[in-house]
């Protein structure tokens, strides 16, 4: 393993791809200033060496740290890449974001958090409620949208180190001060 992260710019992006998991060929490319063309020669070598592992959703291929117990790295099961999946989009994030704030919510509490047409945020919400982040309820106050499983998606956005998020660094703060 050590002759494999020997090279300065693999290990570069083995490191992005620990501390922001799910990004893509892209966004790799942008958040490291580096050709698309040379993080993916050293992408295909990190897969080949089992050091990350890739999944393909909705067109983007995203990079995720490989089950590594000897380097202190923890995979992500397939349930924590999809939500990931999820969290790397400005929409999905913005909903999810507003849910883990308010917990139960309907659609026009949402649309109030979220700039966004209501057809827009409606098929949002039904992809994540396909995706089972997202599930409705109904109670003796009435009906909503909740997520399914909020502590795994605050473990996740917690850990996902979204750049340039103001609204997730609030998130992190107002949980961190009840836990």
């Amino acid at each position: 393993m050590g002759a494999i992260l020997g090279v300065d710019t693999r290990k570069t992006i083995y490191e992005a791809i620990v501390n922001e998991p799910g990004l893509h060929l892209r966004g790799l490319s942008r958040r490291l200033k580096m050709k698309v063309s040379l993080v993916e020669y050293h992408v295909r070598e990190l897969l080949k060496n089992g050091l990350i592992i890739e999944t393909r959703e909705d067109g983007y291929r995203r990079f995720y740290p490989g089950e590594n117990p000897s380097m202190g790295s923890r995979g992500f099961n397939s349930r924590d890449r999809t939500i990931l999946h999820f969290l790397r989009q400005d929409v999905p994030l913005r909903i999810i974001l507003v849910m883990l704030e308010l917990g139960g919510s309907t659609h026009k509490e949402i649309l109030k958090e979220v700039p966004v047409s209501p057809s827009t945020l409606s098929y949002h919400i039904d992809r994540l409620r396909r995706a089972g982040i997202v599930e409705r309820y109904r109670n003796e106050w009435g009906k909503g949208l909740r997520l399914k499983e909020p502590k795994v998606v605050l473990w996740l956005v917690m850990r996902g180190r979204f750049q340039g998020r103001d609204v997730v660094d609030g998130m992190i703060s107002t949980f961190e001060e009840f836990y």
